[in-house]
């Protein structure tokens, strides 16, 4: 006798999985059931490779480069910055302002420029000003 074709195999229901060969089928020869390959995966996960967003650990540069957002957001709403001096990023963290190499760091008053011994909000900074200024 010949083998059904797959369209001929009675099919049943598994809760698991959906719908697969049925145990009569000759496609389960050696007693190994039929499943899907994503069938332990959470709800809504589409592959094993898939992370949820809110395990990703963020790359040092990404850190780094929230620096860079809040820049660009300063520049934006003072763009006679741009105007009256030269200012621009060399690297993560590291800008230079009218030839002067600046480090920059968020805490919780802003942005905060180190000049050498000099620490100040990057507003004061570019004003020229010593207001907010620390030795």
């Amino acid at each position: 006798p010949s083998l059904p074709s797959p369209r001929d195999r009675p099919l049943e229901r598994s809760p698991r999985v959906g719908l697969r060969p049925a145990a009569s089928s000759p496609v389960l020869a050696h007693n190994q059931p039929l499943t899907s390959p994503r069938q332990d995966l959470p709800r809504g996960m589409s592959s094993p490779t898939a992370m949820p967003e809110r395990n990703r650990r963020p790359a040092p540069e990404e850190i780094k480069d929230e620096i860079h957002q809040h820049v660009s957001h300063f520049l934006k709403y003072h763009p006679q910055v741009m105007q009256e001096h030269r200012f621009f990023r060399k690297s993560p963290g590291v800008y230079e302002f009218d030839g002067r190499e600046l480090r920059l760091e968020l805490s919780e008053r802003g942005l905060v420029v180190w000049d050498g011994p000099l620490r100040q909000p990057l507003a004061d900074y570019m004003e020229c000003s010593e207001r907010n200024a620390e030795y």
